[in-house]
């Protein structure tokens, strides 16, 4: 039938086969066990036992027809074809159309019973299990009773089989898996999850498969259990009922409907695929392609198709294009790593509900067999990542629910490494990097010679430089004089901090014949010995002027240092001719100087203007005479490293803040006045900045 949007689906009345009350089939609620033999199978109900042959009903018997109850529990037939069937009133046997029954009275050691199971060896001997009265053996003699206290593990047996060589397996609930070989009891839960046991089943290669009541199956291999669950496929964790058909284990759940393990793969049937119930009490296989399961509301018939049916490729999806899967006549190409996304389309009609997984499995072309199928999957692309280079197959298979598999469809593909390791590009490629690795090494090894020799050139510049500046920070040193003056009239203090580069700054006290001072601060331009040499032509000079006035000694001083031809250097001067109560003071190219009057208490900046000496020939020069009587009075000449010193955040002491420094000083020695203005220099520059300029002044002051 044709949908909207879903497809086209086709209801296959052939897949299941349900017969029910409507059949003839009352099950009271549930079918407990299945029992074929030959053209018929025995069905036990809650609602009797009932048996069914050619498609139909065919009898049904009750309480009325001789069972001594309704509730059957389990059967099993022995060589002869008699029926034994466990009831919840005793143990009963059917032959033909006649019920022998035995109970409590017979040596029953329980009126419920559980399980009933015909010896192997010996169908004579009957084997039987009840809740909480052990196990019963049946035969000529009677009924005789294992009970906990001869080595049973446990009172309660719900299940009973037998190994080919004679061993009996019992599902003892709430212990584990017992062995009996005639003499003695084994119990055996190591690796079992839920101790619970009530079902049992011989497996393919004899190990015993056993159902729990909430943790699926358990498989004993040897003395170890491996448990199966839902996460493994199967349907239901709370087992109900398992059938070994000779090819395929079937396992009925509690509500998750029915399992089959088939080909190592997980199927499951439920009632949205045609099953009578999702609760199935009972399997039985009625010829290689049927098998009959019974629920809760009478039995489903199964018909498989062993045909495969039809699976198609459509396009492979690759990392650098999409391929057509039909086209496509050479093995796929690609790198380790690469991912590959295949579609694959079941062309299979199912009912709305089933399920259609894949699974996919790989091998080399040189290997003799293919790797283990990969697990079922829902989702219907398969991505296929290469682990190895090489040609490799890669096999995919659609699984359908109701136990029929796909065609197989083969994809070969070559794999490779990613270009710079496969060798053929690889060894080109790398063996150029080589060589270019080996030409930079070359060419770095040149380059750091290079390097290094200019590096040992800057440094020998460096030192030549430092060894100068060193040469003519002694060289300007040696220049100061040695002593302060000492007179009964004035004091007087000279002082000079170089700084990172050395200047030209210079100070000197020069005394006339007659006794007077004459006090110089001067400051060259330029750094170095450069500007030492212009400070020893101007001390020089100075030497043979002293006992000239201020103004003529400016203008000869101005004419020597142009005839001595010094360039661009400059000479900036103050002079300070100290008389009796007066001082005569000339200035060219300095700073102001600063007098201070102790009779006006008033702080006076002498600012005499004129060119640096080395200017012009023509320069003019002037002077200003102060008055000097009164004690206290105070001239102090100073260069103009102190007023321009940057702290770290580039701003200057400034002529003001200098200014108002020596006016509160005023009242202080000349010496104290020194350390102030120094105090104040290093308190502005800090632990960061540097002097960038000689810092020079002097100090006259009267007693």
């Amino acid at each position: 039938y044709a949908t909207f949007g879903m497809g086209l689906f086709l209801h296959d009345p052939g897949t299941f086969t349900n017969i029910n009350t409507k059949n003839g089939l009352d099950v009271g609620g549930m079918t407990f066990d299945l029992e074929r033999d030959g053209d018929k199978v025995y069905i036990a109900t809650k609602n009797g036992l009932f048996i069914y042959k050619k498609n139909r009903i065919e009898k049904h018997f009750t309480k009325k027809d001789g069972l001594p109850s309704n509730m059957i529990l389990d059967l099993d037939l022995d060589s002869k074809g008699n029926l034994w069937i466990a009831t919840a009133n005793g143990l009963s046997k059917l032959s033909g159309s006649f019920f022998k029954n035995y109970s409590r009275t017979d040596g029953l050691p329980s009126k419920l019973v559980t399980s009933v199971h015909v010896d192997k060896r010996d169908d004579s001997r009957i084997w039987i299990g009840s809740e909480r009265s052990g196990l019963t053996r049946f035969d000529e003699k009677g009924f005789y009773t294992f009970a906990v206290q001869d080595g049973l593990p446990s009172n309660s047996i719900r299940d009973i089989t037998q190994l080919n060589n004679g061993t009996l397996i019992i599902a003892c609930y709430k212990a584990g898996v017992a062995k009996f070989d005639g003499k003695r009891f084994t119990l055996y839960d190591n690796g079992l999850d839920d101790k619970r046991v009530i079902l049992l089943e011989n497996g393919f290669d004899g190990e015993v498969w056993a159902g729990t009541e909430s943790a699926g199956i358990g498989v004993l291999e040897g003395n170890q259990f491996r448990m199966i669950r839902d996460s493994d496929g199967l349907a239901h964790n709370e087992m109900f009922s398992l059938y070994n058909d000779g090819k395929k284990m079937w396992a009925g759940t509690f509500g998750g409907g029915v399992s089959c393990f088939h080909e190592n793969t997980w199927f499951t049937l439920r009632e949205s695929d045609g099953l009578n119930s999702n609760t199935v009490g009972s399997i039985v296989s009625i010829d290689e392609n049927t098998t009959m399961i019974g629920g809760t509301s009478g039995i489903s018939i199964f018909k498989m198709n062993n045909q495969t049916f039809s699976l198609e490729i459509i396009n492979i999806l690759t990392p650098s294009e999409e391929l057509s899967f039909e086209k496509q006549m050479e093995p796929i190409s690609g790198i380790l790593k690469d991912r590959f996304t295949l579609t694959p389309n079941p062309m299979v009609y199912n009912p709305s509900d089933a399920e259609i997984k894949y699974r996919y499995r790989t091998k080399k072309f040189s290997d003799p067999k293919f790797s283990d199928w990969s697990k079922l999957s829902l989702s219907p692309q398969i991505s296929y990542v290469p682990q190895d280079v090489g040609s490799f197959q890669l096999q995919i298979q659609a699984v359908d629910n109701r136990v029929a598999f796909s065609e197989i469809i083969t994809v070969p593909f070559n794999i490779g490494r990613v270009w710079y390791l496969d060798p053929k590009t690889a060894i080109p490629f790398w063996g150029s990097i080589l060589l270019l690795i080996g030409f930079s090494t070359v060419t770095y090894i040149n380059y750091r010679k290079k390097s290094i020799e200019a590096e040992k050139l800057r440094e020998a510049e460096i030192e030549r430089q430092q060894a100068e500046m060193e040469e003519a920070r002694e060289f300007q040193q040696a220049m100061l004089p040695s002593e302060m003056p000492i007179t009964d009239d004035y004091e007087m203090v000279g002082f000079q901090k170089t700084a990172t580069e050395v200047g030209g700054d210079f100070f000197d006290f020069m005394q006339k014949e007659d006794g007077r001072w004459v006090a110089i601060c001067g400051d060259a331009t330029g750094h170095g010995l450069t500007s030492g040499n212009v400070v020893s032509i101007t001390k020089t000079a100075m030497s043979s002027l002293v006992e000239e006035d201020p103004v003529p000694t400016l203008d000869s001083l101005n004419k020597t240092l142009l005839n001595m031809n010094i360039g661009l250097n400059r000479m900036c001067l103050n002079i300070a001719s100290i008389g009796k109560d007066s001082i005569r003071f000339s200035s060219a190219g300095m700073p102001p100087a600063y007098y201070y009057s102790a009779e006006k208490r008033e702080l006076e900046e002498i600012l005499v203007g004129a060119l640096p000496l080395g200017s012009f020939k023509r320069a003019i020069h002037t002077e200003k005479e102060i008055a000097f009587k009164n004690s206290g009075d105070i001239l102090i000449m100073m260069s103009d490293g102190l007023p321009e010193a940057e702290n770290s955040k580039n701003e200057m002491v400034g002529y003001e803040r200098t200014l108002d420094l020596i006016k509160t000083l005023s009242d202080k020695s000349a010496e104290e006045i020194k350390d102030g203005l120094v105090e104040m220099c290093d308190n502005w520059l800090g632990d960061t900045a540097k002097l960038q300029d000689d810092m020079t002044f002097v100090i006259i002051k009267k007693r």
